[in-house]
C-alpha cells in the first residue's frame, strides 16, 4: 500500500509540474498575440477583407504601463486567441505616428481602440491585467455602433474554480492546510501563487504578504511543495537573466528566497554575481535593493547594507510618506496602538538606514536621515532609536550627542541614554575603505569605491555650492585612471541610475583612455547608465581635439552613432548631426542630406550646421509655409532685444544698449514684487534679481536650489504665498521640489517630490482667492495647502505637462498630455469626474484665460496631422473657434493680457522664430530669435509674458542659458 501511495504521489507531483512547467510556458511567451507588422491601412484593409474587428493598442516606449500589459496582459494565451480568431491587432507608437494618435484620439496611454468597419465600437484608457482585457475585448466587439454595451458575464474564464472567487479559493487552501491535508493545500496553494494575481490584480499584495506566510508553512512539512518552489524559483531567477524581465519577477524573486523557503544566500549570491564579479550591466531592481539591505543589514555587515542601497535618504523619505498614510488610515480607525506601531516601526526602520549610512561613511546622509526622524516622529521615539540602533552596531557619533543635548530634560530617560552613549561612542578610527565598502565575497573591490562614490554623490550637492562642486572636479583630474576601477563598479551598478550626470562628469575629468571607454561602454548599453542620456553628453564629448583624436581610433564609436542617424528618434538623429559635424565623417554626408527634409525643423537646423562644418560651406535648413486665419504685420510692435548676457559687470538699466548683467539666467519669469506690481525675475541659479521701477536689477534674492521656472499670483486677504517656484538641485536637472515664496522673496516652506520629477505647479482658486496649490508630479496630482501641507492626492495613468489656472476663473484647473482635462474645485480638492476635451491636435502646452465675455477660454498648441503643429482657440465645450497650422515645432507658449482688456499669444518655434497672434488668430508680428549656437539646438526655449515695472508689456525669452527681453509697443495696434 505504501508502494502504492508513493506512486500515486510521485504521479500527483508530476501532474502539478506538468501544469506549472505549461502555465510558465504560456505566461513567458512575449509574443503570444500576434501583431499586424504592416501598415495600419493595411491592417484596416486586412479586417474588412476577412470581416473581422481591427484593434489598435496606443502606447510609447517611455510609458511603463504600456510595458507592463506588454509584458503580462497581451502574452496571455487566451487573449492571443481571442485576437488570433477575432481580429487583427496592430501597436501604434504615439510618439512616432502624432498625426495618427491625434487622428484616433489617442491621447492617454495605455490605450486599446476596437473598431469594425472603420467605425469606433469603444475604447479604454489605462492598464488591463490579463482578464480584464480580455473581458473587454469580448464585451465590446458585442456592440453595435453608438450602441451600449451590455454587461457581459465572465463565469467561462475563471476554470478551474469558477464558482469561486479569490477570497474563497484563500479561505479554502487555508482550511485544508490547517486540517492537514497538505496535498489538496499544495495544489490551491501553487494555483493561487501563479494564477491569482491575474485574475486579480491586488492580490499582488497578498502574495508578497499573507500568502507567503502561509507558504512558509506548507514547504516546513510538505518536501514536495519545496520542491516545487524552488523549481518556480530557478525559472524566476532565469527570468532575471533574460530580457522579458518584470518587476513582479523582482518581487517573487525576493519573496521566495526570504520568507517562502528561507534562503537569504540565494540573493546575496545574485547580488554578489551581478554587482561585484561580473561587473553586469543589469541593474538590481529596487525591490532587490531593499531585500538585499535587510539580509546584509541582520547579518552585521552594515557597511555593506549601505552600499547595497546608494539612495538611503530617498529610501527614507519614501518609508515616511508610507508612515503617514498608515496613520491617515489609523486615525479613523480610532486605535492608539496602531498608531504608536506606525511611530515606532518607521523609526526603527528609519534608524537601520542611519546605522548602515555611518558604517558605509556616508555620515552627512546619516545626519539628514536622523534630521527628517526627527521632524516627523515624535522625538522620544525618534531618539530612542537612532541612538539604540547606533549603539547596537557600534556606529554611535558626536551627533548623537548633539541631538541628545538638544532635548534638555524632557524625558526621564536621557541621563541613562547619555551615559550609554558616552561610554560607547569614540572617535572613530581610520576608515578601512576595502571593508567599509565592499558586500561579501568582494576581496578585489577595489579599495577607492567608498570615496569615489562620495565624490560623485557630492559633485552636483545643490546644498555644497559652486566652489565645492569644482573643488570634486579637481579630485577626479588628480585621481585619473586610478579612479577607473571605482567608476566601473559605479556604473554597473544601481547607483547609476540616478547619477548619470555627475558620472559622465566625473569620467570627462578624470580624462583617460579608460574612461572614454567607460563612455563608449555606457553609449553600447553594457552599464546601468541608459544610453540615451549620456546622448546629451556628445556635444562635450566631441569638443576637444585630443579626444576627438581618440574617437577616430575606435570604430565602435562610429557604428553606435550611426545607429543614431537610422533611429526613429528626431532627438537621436540631433545628436547624430553634432557628433558628425564635429568628427568630420565624410560617409555621413547623405544622411545629413536627407535630414534637411525632416518635418522637425530643430533637426534640418542641426543637418544645415553639421553640413556646413563637413563641407566648409554655408547650408541653410528650408522653411515650411505656414497657415493662419488672418495676417496683419505689426511693425515697430516688438522692440529691440536687450540680452539678458553672462556678464559680471554692474546691471545696467534696460533702456540702455548695454545689456543687463546675469550670471547664466536659467529663467526668466514676471511676478509681483513688494508693491505688489508686475517685475521681471531673472534666476541666476540658487537666487534672483528683478528689475525695478528704473530698469536697474535689484539686490539678488537667494533661494535654496536653482529656480527652474517662477509662477506667480495677487495674493487675497491675509494670504503671504504669492510666487510658486519650481526648483532644482542643479542647472541641468528638471525640477524636483517646490519653494512659496511671500512678496518680498522670503521661502515660507518647501515640498519636495517623493520620487521624481516635478513637471508643473500652480495656484488653485476658489471665490475668495488662492485656496491651495496643486503639483503634477510623476504619474499624480497632488494637492498642497497654502502652508505646504499635503492634503489629497490623485494617480493619473499620465503625468501632466502643464497645469493650468486662472484667478479670475475660480475652480477649474486644466491638466494638459496629449489630451485635455478640465477639473472642477470642490473644497480645494478636484473633482473625481474630469471632464474631457478634444482638441484638433496632441496638445502639448495651453493657456487658460477669461474671454470678452468672462467665459474660459483656452489657446492650446500641439502636433497636428501631415507633419504640422497646430495654435488653436477653444472653449470648455471643446469648440473650435480658429486655429493656425505652423510647420515648425511649437517649443514653449506664453499669454499676455493687457491694460486695454486684449490678449496677445506668443509662440517660439523650434526654428527659432517669435510669433505674436491676437486673441482672434491674426499673426501680428514674426521676428527671428538669436541663435544660441549651439550645434543646431535650439532648445528648451521658454517664454513669459508680462508687464514691466514703468507699465510696459513685455516679453522675456530663455534660449539655452542666454536671455532676452523684447519690450512691446502696443500703441502700434490699431484703436490706439
Amino acid at each position: 500500500m505504501h508502494g502504492l501511495a508513493g506512486r500515486f504521489h510521485a504521479l500527483s507531483v508530476l501532474t502539478i509540474a506538468l501544469a506549472l512547467s505549461a502555465f510558465a510556458h504560456a505566461s513567458a511567451i512575449h509574443e503570444g498575440t500576434q501583431f499586424f507588422e504592416g501598415e495600419l491601412t493595411e491592417a484596416a484593409e486586412l479586417a474588412a477583407r476577412d470581416e473581422r474587428l481591427l484593434v489598435i493598442v496606443g502606447s510609447a516606449t517611455w510609458c511603463a504601463p504600456c510595458h507592463q500589459m506588454a509584458d503580462r496582459s497581451w502574452p496571455h494565451g487566451r487573449v492571443a486567441s481571442w485576437i488570433a480568431e477575432h481580429a487583427v491587432a496592430v501597436k501604434l507608437d504615439v510618439d512616432s505616428f502624432p498625426q495618427r494618435a491625434t487622428q484616433l484620439r489617442l491621447g492617454a496611454i495605455p490605450a486599446v481602440l476596437m473598431l469594425r468597419d472603420g467605425r469606433e465600437l469603444g475604447r479604454h484608457v489605462g492598464m488591463l491585467s490579463a482578464l480584464d482585457l480580455l473581458q473587454w475585448l469580448e464585451s465590446t466587439s458585442a456592440t453595435q455602433p453608438a450602441d451600449d454595451a451590455p454587461r457581459f458575464q465572465f463565469d467561462e474564464l475563471n476554470e478551474p474554480f469558477k464558482d469561486k472567487g479569490i477570497s474563497a479559493r484563500d479561505a479554502e487552501a487555508d482550511r485544508l492546510l490547517a486540517e492537514g491535508r497538505v496535498e489538496e493545500a499544495f495544489e490551491a496553494y501553487v494555483w493561487l501563487w501563479q494564477e491569482g494575481a491575474l485574475y486579480e490584480p491586488g492580490y499582488r499584495g497578498v502574495r508578497r504578504s499573507y500568502l507567503a506566510s502561509e507558504l512558509a508553512k506548507l514547504v516546513q512539512v510538505h518536501p514536495p511543495a519545496r520542491e516545487a518552489f524552488y523549481t518556480i524559483l530557478d525559472r524566476t531567477e532565469e527570468r532575471l537573466r533574460s530580457d522579458d524581465v518584470a518587476e513582479t519577477d523582482w518581487e517573487d524573486f525576493c519573496v521566495l528566497t526570504g520568507r517562502v523557503l528561507d534562503d537569504p544566500d540565494r540573493l546575496l549570491e545574485l547580488y554578489a554575481e551581478w554587482v561585484l564579479e561580473d561587473g553586469s550591466a543589469d541593474a538590481m531592481h529596487p525591490i532587490a535593493q531593499a531585500a538585499v539591505f535587510q539580509q546584509l543589514y541582520r547579518s552585521g555587515s552594515y557597511a555593506a547594507a549601505a552600499r547595497a542601497t546608494p539612495r538611503l535618504l530617498e529610501r527614507a523619505t519614501r518609508q515616511l510618506e508610507s508612515m503617514h498614510t498608515r496613520i491617515d488610515q489609523y486615525a479613523r480607525l480610532r486605535e492608539p496602538s496602531l498608531l504608536d506601531y506606525a511611530y515606532s516601526s518607521t523609526a526603527e526602520s528609519l534608524a537601520q538606514l542611519h546605522a548602515a549610512a555611518i558604517a558605509g561613511d556616508r555620515e552627512g546622509v546619516a545626519r539628514e536621515i536622523g534630521d527628517v526622524l526627527r521632524e516627523h516622529v515624535n522625538d522620544e521615539i525618534a531618539l530612542t532609536a537612532l541612538v539604540e540602533e547606533a549603539l547596537s552596531t557600534d556606529t554611535a557619533r558626536a551627533m548623537h550627542h548633539e541631538w541628545l543635548a538638544d532635548t534638555g530634560e524632557w524625558w526621564v530617560a536621557i541621563d541613562d541614554l547619555r551615559e550609554r552613549l558616552s561610554e560607547a561612542y569614540r572617535p572613530p578610527p581610520e576608515l578601512d575603505r576595502a571593508t567599509a565598502s565592499s558586500p561579501p565575497g568582494s576581496a578585489d573591490f577595489d579599495p577607492s569605491v567608498a570615496e569615489v562614490v562620495e565624490a560623485v554623490e557630492t559633485l552636483f550637492d545643490r546644498d555644497a555650492g559652486l566652489f565645492s562642486a569644482l573643488g570634486k572636479r579637481r579630485r577626479f583630474a588628480n585621481w585619473g585612471d586610478d579612479a577607473v576601477p571605482a567608476l566601473r563598479v559605479l556604473l554597473a551598478d544601481s547607483f547609476a541610475d540616478d547619477n548619470e550626470f555627475a558620472l559622465f562628469e566625473a569620467l570627462r575629468q578624470c580624462g583617460t583612455e579608460s574612461c572614454l571607454d567607460l563612455v563608449i561602454d555606457a553609449l553600447a548599453g553594457r552599464t546601468q547608465v541608459d544610453a540615451d542620456s549620456f546622448h546629451w553628453h556628445l556635444d562635450q564629448l566631441t569638443s576637444s581635439s585630443e579626444v576627438r583624436a581618440l574617437l577616430h581610433e575606435r570604430p565602435e564609436f562610429k557604428s553606435l552613432m550611426f545607429e543614431l542617424a537610422t533611429s526613429n528618434s528626431a532627438y537621436d538623429q540631433r545628436h547624430f548631426c553634432g557628433v558628425a559635424g564635429a568628427m568630420a565623417w565624410p560617409d555621413s554626408q547623405p544622411h545629413l542630406e536627407h535630414m534637411l527634409e525632416d518635418p522637425d525643423a530643430a533637426l534640418r537646423e542641426a543637418a544645415a550646421v553639421a553640413l556646413g562644418r563637413l563641407t566648409g560651406e554655408a547650408v541653410t535648413a528650408r522653411k515650411a509655409q505656414r497657415s493662419v486665419p488672418a495676417e496683419r504685420l505689426q511693425a515697430g510692435l516688438l522692440g529691440e532685444p536687450i540680452q539678458l548676457s553672462v556678464s559680471r559687470d554692474e546691471p545696467a538699466h534696460f533702456t540702455s544698449s548695454e545689456p543687463i548683467a546675469v550670471v547664466q539666467p536659467l529663467t526668466a519669469s514676471f511676478v509681483r514684487d513688494a508693491n505688489g506690481d508686475s517685475a521681471l525675475a531673472v534666476s541666476l541659479g540658487a537666487g534672483y534679481r528683478t528689475l525695478d521701477a528704473q530698469g536697474a536689477l535689484t539686490p539678488l534674492v537667494r533661494l535654496p536650489s536653482f529656480a527652474t521656472s517662477m509662477r506667480s499670483h495677487e495674493p487675497g486677504p491675509g494670504q503671504a504665498l504669492q510666487t510658486l517656484v519650481l526648483a532644482s538641485g542643479a542647472p541641468t536637472l528638471s525640477a524636483q521640489e517646490l519653494l512659496a515664496l511671500d512678496a518680498n522673496g522670503a521661502l515660507l516652506w518647501r515640498w519636495r517630490s517623493d520620487d521624481g520629477s516635478i513637471s508643473d505647479a500652480a495656484p488653485v482658486f476658489t471665490e475668495t482667492g488662492a485656496a491651495g496649490v496643486v503639483v503634477a508630479a510623476n504619474s499624480e496630482l497632488v494637492g498642497l495647502d497654502l502652508q505646504g501641507q499635503v492634503r489629497w492626492r490623485r494617480e493619473a495613468f499620465t503625468p501632466a505637462y502643464e497645469l493650468a489656472t486662472h484667478a479670475r476663473l475660480p475652480g477649474l484647473v486644466l491638466t494638459v498630455f496629449g489630451d485635455l482635462k478640465v477639473f472642477d474645485v470642490e473644497e480645494n480638492r478636484l473633482s473625481d469626474s474630469p471632464r474631457e476635451l478634444s482638441a484638433p491636435a496632441y496638445v502639448t502646452s495651453m493657456e487658460l484665460f477669461p474671454a470678452a465675455d468672462g467665459t474660459p477660454a483656452l489657446v492650446v498648441s500641439g502636433s497636428g496631422e501631415q507633419g504640422m503643429f497646430v495654435l488653436a482657440r477653444l472653449d470648455l465645450t471643446g469648440r473650435v473657434a480658429w486655429q493656425a497650422e505652423i510647420p515648425e515645432r511649437v517649443q514653449s507658449l506664453a499669454l499676455l493680457e493687457t491694460e486695454h482688456d486684449e490678449r496677445l499669444i506668443a509662440v517660439a518655434t523650434a526654428a527659432l522664430e517669435l510669433l505674436i497672434f491676437d486673441e482672434h488668430g491674426t499673426l501680428l508680428n514674426v521676428t527671428d530669435l538669436p541663435d544660441p549656437n549651439f550645434g543646431g539646438r535650439s532648445g528648451p526655449i521658454t517664454l513669459s509674458a508680462g508687464t514691466l515695472a514703468d507699465g510696459r508689456s513685455a516679453l522675456a525669452v530663455k534660449l539655452m542659458t542666454f536671455g532676452y527681453l523684447y519690450p512691446l509697443d502696443l500703441s502700434v495696434l490699431d484703436g490706439r
